[in-house]
């Protein structure tokens, strides 16, 4: 990793699930995979990677802007934001191993002048995760609904327009299940959200600290035990006795012990 002093570390991937960033403060990435050297230079802004397994996603995460910076930033009308990743590929064979595809090659399979197009295959018996898209941010805005499982909104409980973000997230589902993501401070705020959500057909729960956005202790206790109608195991993360008959789960993010 190189980060925007041109400092350059080694970073090893955890096999085991990190809780927290392995990588900050990022301006570029190099690796070697067969028989080539990839880079990644990242310009605009600063970027740091996360591991996506502690929300069941397979896979590490680079992004801006970093998560302990202030946000929401205001951006004045007409302010230009420009950001860009380069990726290069240069050969570096090592004997007897073997080696990709050349970077012309890899050229010639994806033309700049043509779209790229993914196909996805038949079907299949594997259980695949269930897809779910976010809330509308802005009135008026309808999602195409069609193959989702789930609505999910983040209700931040520290904005007095939390209840209208709901009701928006409600008018979205039109139907469909509500995945429920809740940001706060206090346990009080929890029981509060829970109270909101009792009635309406959600089929996940989560329950984030608004400065750390883990799942503190507090705040997990309220969202297991806050209410006699919405438990669960902190083990299995296996709802019973739900606040709707459809909730599956009540998630956790990085559960700090």
């Amino acid at each position: 990793m190189t980060d925007p002093s041109g400092a350059e570390k080694a970073v090893r991937f955890s096999q085991t699930i990190s809780p927290h960033q392995p990588a900050r403060n990022i301006a570029g990435m190099r690796w070697n995979a067969a028989g080539f050297t990839a880079s990644l230079g990242f310009i605009g802004d600063i970027f740091e990677t996360e591991d996506q397994r502690n929300w069941t996603d397979a896979s590490f995460k680079t992004y801006s802007t970093p998560l302990d910076r202030p946000f929401p930033v205001q951006i004045r009308p007409g302010t230009p934001i420009e950001q860009s990743v380069v990726l290069r590929i240069a050969e570096s064979p090592s004997p007897g191993g073997e080696r990709a595809a050349a970077p012309t090659q890899i050229a010639a399979a994806f033309p700049p002048d043509q779209p790229a197009r993914i196909v996805v295959g038949g079907p299949s018996n594997r259980i695949v995760p269930e897809i779910t898209l976010g809330a509308s941010s802005a009135p008026g805005v309808t999602p195409d609904r069609a193959g989702l499982t789930a609505i999910l909104v983040e209700l931040n409980m520290a904005d007095t327009a939390w209840p209208d973000v709901l009701a928006r997230a409600q008018t979205d589902a039109d139907g469909h299940f509500l995945d429920v993501r809740i940001v706060a401070s206090t346990a009080a705020q929890v029981n509060l959200a829970l109270d909101a959500v009792a009635p309406l057909d959600v089929r996940r729960l989560g329950a984030f600290d608004a400065a750390t956005h883990l799942s503190e202790r507090v705040l997990w206790a309220a969202l297991v035990e806050g209410r006699p109608s919405a438990t669960c195991s902190p083990n299995s993360l296996a709802a019973r006795e739900p606040i709707s008959p459809n909730l599956i789960a009540i998630t956790i993010g990085c559960l700090r012990r």
